[in-house]
């Protein structure tokens, strides 16, 4: 196939480019989810070689109650221009069992080394097969011969055996955003088995890093039996019913690494806008502003995190390394602020021993710890904003003026979020989990590299940053910017298409 005239699909569970606003409980689209500036909002202008794209995938609200006009409508405004999604409707309850409950409290869980208290198939895993089915339903009905169908994240499984299930032979890629553990975590699962099948019904399977590629070809050969390679997974009839050609013969999967990025030039833009100047000007009064005979020392510093609330990105272990940070180093209090922005997440398994606030409430509960015993009149330690306290104006000033930006989460994709930090400030110091997809590249290696898990660690990694000389900070932020500038969203974009139509 050459590379002129190509029609890609971009398939996701929730349509990224619709202008009806999720609003269901855990569907909310944080203002601060980053999505503006990463794979959404690049495939458009990327690959010029691309004919047209058209994304398929549900809203992501309630519609069992929309009428059948309405619902006409809607899918008559979203495939026209600017656009250009085709909607795949799902009944309310279906849509929640398999991403409310399967998704986030099974897969979710499983791909970032949990295993969950009740992993079964009972969870909303009948509700997946159906969201799965549908959506390689709408792709079938839209496919046409020479068409590249890239179906996104761990929510659409299924979708690439079930396109050749239904004739589909044109190439199909799979990406996964998030992380994949060893075969060990992946073999809890009951539906483990098809889930791999499903997988391998692409051509192409896409990995943030080298060891999550490594990860996903270990594991179809220890699951499936088939034979793992350097570049891939040689697949046979028994796991996936046809082949990109119809043959149903032994097949070759080639299984690599796209690390994702951000929009550069979009975030620049956007942080040179009016709103985000008169923010970061706020904070600069009201933090870096000093005051008395010595200007320096008065002058508070800014450490600043962004993370859901959950037990994979880590929270927890920051607010502790924080307090032992201020008990190690206790000239440091009155002089230094961790501004925590949270983002909500999906509530625990149903038989978890937890409850839906449990994580919520014992990092909240260690957070008024740490703020009773050293606030004054004049300083509070830890301020712990929630995502609809903060719109990404803000967000991007606290970025900008941030003297150190922490991430500990304990298994991660991609910490875009990093990325946005090092576009944003010039001067700040990364603090970067080890177990964050980003840190797998020699380029983020000049953050301070911390173990989550290790509470000294960390705390002796913020006294660093917040000491290091402005000739280190300024050589380590070259290194990490010189790697975002080149990693970037459209790079990303550019990087999976060419391989799907090569």
């Amino acid at each position: 196939m050459g590379t002129h005239g190509v029609r890609t699909f971009s398939v996701d569970e929730k349509s990224p480019t619709s202008p009806i606003r999720r609003t269901t409980h855990h569907r909310t689209q944080s203002s601060l989810s980053g999505a503006d500036f990463t794979t959404s909002s690049t495939t458009n202008t990327t690959a010029p070689f691309l004919k047209q794209i058209l994304w398929i995938g549900t809203l992501g609200t309630r519609t069992s109650l929309w009428s059948p006009s309405l619902r006409t409508r809607v899918s008559a405004t979203l495939r026209a221009d600017p656009y250009r999604n085709e909607v795949v409707w799902v009944e309310d309850g279906v849509f929640e069992g398999a991403y409310d409950e399967f998704c986030h409290q099974v897969l979710w869980p499983v791909l970032h080394y949990e295993v969950p208290d009740a992993p079964r198939e009972g969870v909303g895993y009948r509700e997946y097969v159906e969201v799965n089915r549908r959506v390689a339903e709408k792709i079938r009905e839209c496919w046409k011969e020479g068409d590249v169908v890239w179906v996104n994240d761990y929510h659409l499984m299924l979708v690439p055996r079930m396109l050749r299930a239904m004739g589909v032979g044109g190439t199909i890629g799979f990406f996964l955003h998030v992380s994949f553990p060893s075969s060990e975590i992946i073999r809890c699962l009951p539906v483990r088995v098809p889930l791999l099948r499903g997988i391998l019904g692409a051509d192409l399977v896409g990995f943030q890093t080298a060891n999550y590629a490594r990860h996903f070809r270990q594991t179809c050969g220890r699951v499936l039996g088939v034979e793992a390679l350097p570049r891939g997974v040689t697949s046979g009839a028994h796991t996936t019913t046809t082949t990109s050609t119809g043959s149903g013969l032994t097949r070759f999967v080639t299984v690599s690494v796209f690390p994702m990025g951000i929009d550069v030039s979009r975030l620049k833009e956007r942080r040179k806008s009016p709103e985000v100047e008169e923010w970061v000007q706020v904070l600069k009064s009201r933090y870096k502003s000093g005051g008395g005979k010595d200007q320096e020392k008065q002058k508070v510093k800014l450490v600043v995190g962004r993370d859901k609330l959950d037990d994979i990105q880590g929270v927890k272990q920051k607010v502790q390394a924080f307090e032992l940070f201020l008990e190690k180093y206790p000239e440091w209090v009155g002089r230094v602020v961790l501004i925590q922005i949270a983002l909500p997440a999906p509530p625990p398994p149903p038989l978890s021993s937890e409850t839906s606030t449990d994580i919520t409430s014992a990092i909240l509960s260690k957070v008024a710890q740490i703020n009773s015993r050293w606030s004054s009149l004049t300083y509070q330690p830890v301020i712990f904003l929630h995502t609809a306290e903060v719109d990404w104006n803000q967000y991007l000033a606290l970025l900008s003026v941030a003297d150190a930006f922490l991430v500990t989460s304990l298994r991660e994709g991609m910490a875009l979020r990093s990325h946005e930090f090092v576009v944003s400030d010039q001067e700040g110091t990364l603090i970067l989990s080890e177990f964050a997809g980003s840190y797998s590249y020699s380029g983020f290696r000049s953050c301070i590299a911390i173990n989550p898990w290790d509470t000294r660690g960390t705390a002796e990694a913020i006294a660093q940053a917040l000491t290091m000389g402005k000739e280190e900070a300024r050589g380590r932020w070259e290194e990490l910017s010189e790697h975002v500038e080149t990693q970037t969203a459209q790079a990303f974009v550019r990087g999976f298409l060419s391989r799907c139509v090569r």
